[in-house]
């Protein structure tokens, strides 16, 4: 009697079908995280453009008080120039204050910069208080004599600055032309910058035992030189 074959069916694991949906819907996840994480920084750099042109303020509209006898848009053209400043700052910048008070205290009329203040329309308002001219120098630069106008420190102001009205002194030694916004290099101008200071004066002189201030009266004052 013959003998019947049976052939036994192979049947594939259940886990394998499983492990193939489970890698289609990873991809799928991934897929739609990538496309969900681009839009999401795309609207981040949109808002971050948005905050940029909502909080710009331009240099050329920085806001402050000139120095007397100065036309503003000059005087902060000047600043600017030299501190090369940018052509927008943030006004929500931390470092906006020192950086704006950095480039204004460059400026040789600038004495110093009491603050820098981001007022409620957005604007930003530098308080700056300024060099004042309390002498004007008689020098002799080479051929030439000039007329310098110098600050309570000695410090040379900028050519422009009036010396009509300011105590006068003639005498000085000639040296370097000093750099503006710097102190005289000639100790005798920055003596006569403080003597003038301290007293009332329309001329001041240095002499060989001291100094000579001619007072408003026409009346001369004389100071020893220990």
């Amino acid at each position: 009697m013959a003998r019947k074959t049976v052939r036994k069916r192979t049947t594939r694991p259940a886990t394998s079908g499983v492990t193939t949906a489970v890698k289609t819907l990873a991809a799928i996840t991934l897929a739609v995280g990538l496309v969900a994480g681009v839009r999401w920084v795309g609207s981040l750099a949109a808002v971050g453009v948005a905050d940029r042109e909502r909080y710009a303020v331009r240099t050329a509209d920085l806001r402050f008080d000139p120095p007397p006898h100065t036309d503003p848009r000059a005087f902060l053209t000047e600043v600017r120039y030299l501190a090369n400043l940018p052509d927008t700052v943030q006004s929500i910048d931390p470092k906006l204050p020192d950086q704006i008070a950095a480039a204004f205290r460059q400026h040789p009329w600038v004495e110093d910069v009491t603050g820098v203040t981001v007022v409620p329309d957005g604007g930003v308002h530098v308080g700056v208080r300024y060099r004042t001219p309390v002498l004007a120098v008689h020098w002799q630069n080479g051929a030439e004599t000039e007329t310098r106008a110098v600050d309570a420190a000695g410090v040379l102001l900028p050519a422009d600055a009036p010396t009509a009205r300011l105590p006068t002194l003639t005498n000085v030694r000639t040296c370097p032309q000093p750099p503006v916004g710097r102190v005289w290099p000639e100790a005798d101008v920055v003596r006569a910058a403080d003597l003038v200071r301290r007293h009332p004066a329309t001329a001041v002189e240095r002499t060989p035992g001291g100094w000579t201030l001619t007072e408003p009266d026409g009346k001369k004052f004389h100071i020893a030189t220990p």
